[in-house]
C-alpha cells in the first residue's frame, strides 16, 4: 500500500493448497504483521488482527489472531446459473435488452436473444442469415 511519499504497509499473499483459497498477511511500515487475510475467492474473504507478531516459518502466517471480520462475501448465485455459464446475477443482467442503446448494439441481435434463451439451433440459423446479409451488403 503506497501513497505519494511512503510505504504504509504490505500485503503478502501465500500460495495455498486449494485453488480457491486466499491467505495473506498485512504488514505495517516497520514490517510487523498487523492483519491476517483469509478466505476463498468464490465465497468470501475476512481479516483478523494479529495478536502476536511471531510468524510461523513454514507457512509465513502469524501464530495468534483476533476474531475474524468479513471483508467481502459472494452474492448468492441465481437459479439455474449452470445453464447461464455460471454467471452471477450481475453478469447475466449486463446483456439485458435496453431500448436506449444504439441500433447496432449486439443486445438487439435476434440470434443473441435466441442463444440467451437456450434456443441454440434457432440462434445459429439467425446468425447464418445475418452473416449472409452482411456479406451481401
Amino acid at each position: 500500500m503506497l501513497n505519494a511519499t511512503a510505504i504504509h504497509g504490505l500485503l503478502l499473499l501465500v500460495k495455498c493448497s486449494s485453488v480457491h483459497q486466499v491467505t495473506g498477511t498485512v504488514y505495517d511500515r516497520n514490517r510487523l504483521p498487523r492483519y491476517s487475510v483469509s478466505g476463498t475467492w468464490d465465497a468470501g474473504v475476512s481479516y483478523s488482527e494479529v495478536l502476536d507478531s511471531k510468524i510461523e516459518r513454514k507457512t509465513h502466517v502469524p501464530c495468534k489472531f483476533g476474531e475474524a471480520t468479513a471483508v467481502w462475501t459472494a452474492n448468492r448465485v441465481p437459479p439455474s446459473f449452470e445453464a447461464k455459464y455460471n454467471f452471477t446475477q450481475f453478469t447475466c443482467c449486463l446483456n439485458e435488452e435496453d431500448d436506449s442503446v444504439a441500433p447496432t448494439d449486439t443486445r438487439r441481435r435476434p440470434d443473441q436473444r435466441m442463444m440467451e434463451s437456450g434456443n441454440f439451433d434457432k440462434a445459429n440459423e439467425l446468425k447464418v442469415l445475418l452473416e449472409e446479409k452482411q456479406v451481401g451488403a
